[in-house]
Formats: structure tokens, sequence, C-alpha cells
């Protein structure tokens, strides 16, 4: 879904439990940038999740974050970041890839 059409779907249903998330994998695929879908959305966004265009860490793939961190800084946006990404390895869904994947997320958690 185009992040117009969600952030228009959001704001006629006006309630205040109903928010909008953005999810920079997703962005990736169906927006034409980065940046705009946050403003797009700034009124009613509530959580973005973060992942490069391969699920994997910020900078493993092709996703210009620089556009990712304009869109919040612009917007003030000030809520949660969900950081969803997948460790490198033959399977992407098994949690567990041995040390060197360990090695990665220490890295990136520091």
């Amino acid at each position: 879904m185009h992040c117009k059409f969600g952030g228009t779907c959001t704001l006629d249903v006006a309630h205040s439990k109903v928010k909008a998330m953005l999810d920079t994998y997703h962005m990736n695929i169906e927006e034409e940038d980065m940046e705009s879908p946050f403003i797009t959305v700034k009124d009613v966004l509530e959580v973005v999740h973060v992942a490069d265009s391969n699920r994997q860490a910020l900078g493993r793939g092709h996703i210009p974050f620089n556009q990712v961190f304009s869109g919040i800084q612009k917007t003030g946006f000030d809520g949660t970041v969900v950081v969803e990404c997948c460790a490198p390895g033959p399977n992407p869904f098994e949690a567990d890839k041995g040390t060197p994947s360990m090695d990665w997320i220490y890295k990136y958690a520091e």
C-alpha cells in the first residue's frame, strides 16, 4: 500500500487509536523516494520499521537511509523505531546463526 493511500485512510478514520507505520523495506519497493512518506503521514505516524533492501542491517543493501533520516528530522518524529533485520546467513529466518553473525549484531548494537 502506498503511503499516500495509507495516510489518507488513517486520516479518514480519524480515531485516536488508528495510526500509521512506515517500513523502509516496503517503502523501498512502493515509494518514489524515502523522505516524502514521512511528510505525508507526519500527523498520524506512530512507528517506523527499519531494514535495508535485503532485510538486513542498515547499510547492507541499497536503501538511501540519508533520505529516511532527513524525513524523520523534517517531521520531528520521536516515536518508536523498530530495527527489523534478518541476520546474514543461509536461512534468514533462523535466529541463531553462530558466532560470526552474533559478532555483526554486537557491532550494530554498539
